[in-house]
Formats: structure tokens, C-alpha cells, sequence
């Protein structure tokens, strides 16, 4: 359930992300800027081709964890050993009944200890956080005040200094690449506990809570 509504929140913000973009793409589809390769000028390229290829990444990744919801949001409900012997024969009636109040598909069988579904949950988490921290490099670079090619909106709170001030500080970018920073361990850990013992784990399942703290969110 808190998966679901961490769905949510993410196609909320790639909708709205996604809507950004295609606009920015739009309206610098023809503004010259100069590609960078080994962090040096290379070719001419346009500015609204950067927000389109952006924009790209994105709808894979709106795609994936489309796909991605399909499969995880279901029902885990199996009792101490996944067999629901105490219900015995009322059990399928009793694991639909509760997968239609909480509005999460019932799976064929109880997965308490298969965390296929989890892993591929934080995959896609992981994945995102990555593709928002390759943007956010690119603006922090751009924002440069050598370079000066775009700058993070003014508002109350951000980008200021406290004892310098006519810096504009990219705070928002700043969030964005500490998250995609933290990202990659807290994967590898969801993955690394997917190796759990029969029915029920021994501290796999529970090393897994500080896996699931997903950066993204907080981003």
C-alpha cells in the first residue's frame, strides 16, 4: 500500500515533469547551443534538443513503473507459513475479499520470502533517481556562473547565501544529486536480500526497511 502511493506520487511528478519539458523542447526547438563532450565544447546542437532527450528518458521510465505497478501492487497474505491452513477451505474466499478492500491484485500464491516484486520496485526507483540525477548534473553545470545557459527558478528559501550574496545557489539540483547519490547502495541492498531463508527470513527481510527509503521522494 505504500508502494501504491508512492506510484502515485511519482506519475503525478512525471506527468507534470514530462509537461515542462515537452513545453521547454517546444519553445527552444531552434535556440543554438554547443554540446559538451568530455565536459569540453564540441558541436552545435539546439537547446530544445537537451529538454527533448530529457523528456525521452522520462517517458521510458513512465512506461516502466507503469509496467512495474502491474506486478508489485498485489496482495501478501499467507499466514506464519504461507499456507492459510487456519482458514482452510474459506482461505481463497477470505485473501479476495481482502485484496478487494485494499484495492491490490491477489496473487496465485503467498511470496512472503520471494521479493522479486520489491526488487524490481527498487530497479525502477533506482533507475529514476539516476536519470533526475543525470539532469541535474547537466543544469548544475549549465547554471555555472562561467556558463550562465540556465538558472533554478527564485523563490523564497532557495538559491540564496547567507554570507555572499549575489550568489544563486542550484539547492534544487543540490537535493537532486544527494538523492541519486544514495541511490545505488540502497538498491543493492533490496537485491542482496532477495536470497531469504524458506518461509520466513532471517534478517533479510528485515535489513530490507532501510532499502526501501527511497531517495526519489525526497528529491
Amino acid at each position: 500500500m505504500q508502494l501504491r502511493s508512492t506510484f502515485d506520487l511519482l506519475e503525478a511528478g512525471l506527468n507534470e515533469t514530462g509537461d515542462a519539458l515537452a513545453n521547454q523542447a517546444q519553445t527552444y526547438r531552434t535556440m543554438p547551443a554547443i554540446d559538451r563532450t568530455w565536459l569540453q565544447q564540441a558541436l552545435p546542437i539546439t537547446l530544445g534538443l537537451k529538454f527533448a532527450q530529457w523528456l525521452d528518458a522520462l517517458t521510458r521510465h513512465r512506461e516502466r513503473l507503469a509496467q512495474c505497478r502491474s506486478r508489485v501492487l498485489a496482495l501478501q497474505f499467507g499466514g506464519a507459513a504461507g499456507t492459510l491452513a487456519n482458514l482452510r477451505d474459506k482461505a481463497p474466499l477470505v485473501a479476495q475479499s481482502l485484496a478487494d478492500d485494499f484495492g491490490l491484485q491477489r496473487p496465485a500464491l503467498p511470496w512472503h520470502t520471494q521479493r522479486d516484486r520489491i526488487a524490481e520496485a527498487a530497479a525502477c526507483f533506482g533507475m529514476l533517481t539516476g536519470t533526475l540525477g543525470k539532469i541535474a548534473c547537466d543544469i548544475s553545470l549549465q547554471i555555472q556562473t562561467e556558463v550562465g545557459e540556465l538558472a533554478e527558478p527564485a523563490a523564497v528559501g532557495k538559491g540564496g547565501s547567507s554570507t555572499i550574496p549575489h550568489k544563486r545557489n542550484p539547492v534544487g539540483c543540490a537535493a537532486v544529486l544527494t538523492a541519486a547519490m544514495r541511490a545505488p547502495n540502497l538498491v543493492a541492498t533490496v537485491f542482496s536480500t532477495m536470497v531469504q531463508e524458506h518461509e520466513r527470513a532471517l534478517g533479510g527481510w528485515q535489513a530490507e526497511w532501510e532499502g526501501k527509503r527511497c531517495p526519489t521522494l525526497h528529491a
